[in-house]
């Protein structure tokens, strides 16, 4: 708290002093280290010597370096340095580590002649301190060790050579970057550092990106092809796109399957074409891909292949199609639905019906009260479910006569229709006031009784009135 309230007064350069020398004392391990934290803080180059002092010691060379690692300044590089020589075991790791983090581009050379170290663990730890020091020169020194390297020092280089190229990559200069992902794309480097320099080589390769998604497609390992899809939408132009998607009779399914999600992630209609076709495939999972990724990249003459496709398949391959179907954007494709619903196959019809409910179509309301008196059963029904969403109330009349008309199951689901539009209406605004005024012309037991549940389904109290007066009726159906 003092040191907080301290902070940007003159004070503080007197408390950092006492800081130092408590440091000096034979206080507890737990204090030092209490002490190191705050001097993280706030200390300045005024610390380093004391901090110094303490970096070869390794009971105390991690606080010490804590600290060190934050206060600004050549002063600390430099004492850094100094302790690297004399230090030994876990001590020189640290401080190795350190000099990394800080990034002290005057390390390199001493950090260089460590990683031929009898010690791998010092060897290992220098070539990461490398990787992390933005400077040509340990670049140069990484790229010598490369081809020597063995065992954990390679693998420890072939990181640190990543390291570099995605911070060069950084800072724009792509070119620098893409030459040295291109080393480590070589065939003879482990498959983990060849997918990272893959990808690497495509997001650097500017207008010779279609070039190099097109090369790693074409790869004969299905890894790279990966890698590749991958990256695809971090690249997602136009050209781009196309060339991807024309690989995609070379590539096996589960690689058709991955590119399909990836040019539907990038929504470009470029992949369209592409994508149903793969829709024909022979390999179901490849044709599920496809019909999803058209419910995203599809339009106007995609309605007749989802529907064609949900009236051909069943289980996960009809979903994929009838969800694509709901999906596909646009009043044009609506329009397009409504047109093809009267000439529609009895199937085809079902279809279409259910996407006039799902994609919620107001204006298929007239040609759902057709569609509902079809030959088909199926399609009656449909029609009658889907009137429930698209209804309204100006279409209860329209409905109570298709009700009044119908007769078994039809004429059931067509009660729960007319209560659907009839509960749209505003509570206090006569819901039952049309199934009212429709009562008195309905001459057949069978559909009074319709209508009778209907109000009570209803639930305005205005009905209450007929329905006790109900209760009088000579017929039994209308009592019950």
């Amino acid at each position: 708290d003092m040191i907080r309230d301290a902070s940007g007064k003159p004070e503080i350069k007197v408390m950092e002093k006492q800081l130092d020398e408590f440091l000096k004392s034979d206080a507890s391990y737990a204090a030092k280290d209490f002490v190191c934290r705050e001097l993280s803080v706030v200390g300045t180059e005024a610390s380093v010597p004391v901090l110094s002092s303490m970096l070869t010691d390794e009971k105390v060379s991690d606080i010490a370096r804590y600290a060190l690692e934050r206060i600004p300044g050549a002063a600390a590089d430099e004492a850094l340095q100094k302790a690297l020589s004399k230090a030994e075991g876990n001590a020189k790791i640290g401080i190795i580590n350190t000099l990394g983090v800080r990034g002290d581009k005057k390390a390199v050379e001493p950090l260089a002649k460590l990683i031929n170290d009898a010690n791998e663990t010092v060897a290992v730890a220098a070539v990461a301190a490398l990787g992390r020091i933005d400077d040509k020169s340990a670049i140069d020194v990484i790229a010598k060790a490369k081809d020597k390297a063995t065992g954990a020092i390679k693998t420890a280089v072939l990181d640190a050579y990543l390291r570099c190229a995605e911070r060069l990559a950084g800072k724009g200069e792509k070119a620098a970057a893409g030459a040295i992902y291109k080393q480590l794309y070589a065939a003879s480097e482990p498959m983990p550092v060849r997918i990272a320099a893959a990808r690497g080589m495509i997001v650097t390769a500017g207008d010779k990106t279609s070039e190099v998604i097109v090369e790693m497609l074409k790869s004969a390992d299905k890894q790279i092809q990966t890698a590749a899809v991958a990256t695809l939408k971090e690249v997602a132009k136009t050209d781009v796109i196309k060339a991807a998607a024309g690989e995609m009779s070379n590539l096996g399914a589960a690689q058709q399957v991955q590119l399909i999600s990836a040019l539907s992630d990038c929504g470009d209609k470029a992949a369209l074409p592409a994508v149903v076709t793969s829709a024909k495939s022979t390999d179901a999972g490849v044709r599920i891909a496809a019909l999803k990724a058209i419910g995203v990249l599809g339009d106007v003459p995609c309605v007749d292949i989802l529907v064609a496709a949900a009236t051909a398949s069943v289980g996960e391959e009809q979903k994929a199609a009838q969800e694509s179907l709901y999906r596909l954007k646009g009043a044009d494709v609506d329009e397009a639905i409504l047109k093809k619903l009267p000439e529609a196959d009895a199937k085809a019809k079902v279809e279409l019906v259910r996407s006039c409910e799902q994609r919620n179509i107001k204006a298929s309301a007239a040609v759902l009260m057709k569609t509902a008196k079809d030959a088909d059963a199926k399609v009656r029904i449909e029609s009658i479910k889907a009137l429930r969403a698209v209804a309204v109330p100006q279409d209860i009349p329209a409905l109570i006569e298709l009700q009044l008309a119908a007769a078994g199951n039809d004429r059931g689901e067509l009660e729960k229709t007319v209560v659907a539009a009839a509960k749209k209406i505003q509570a206090d605004k006569g819901q039952a006031q049309m199934v009212l005024a429709a009562l008195p012309a309905a001459k057949d037991v069978d559909a009074k009784c319709s209508l009778l549940s209907v109000l009570g389904k209803i639930g305005d109290e205005a009905a209450l009135p007929v329905l006790r007066e109900s209760l009088g009726d000579k017929d039994d159906k209308i009592k019950d």
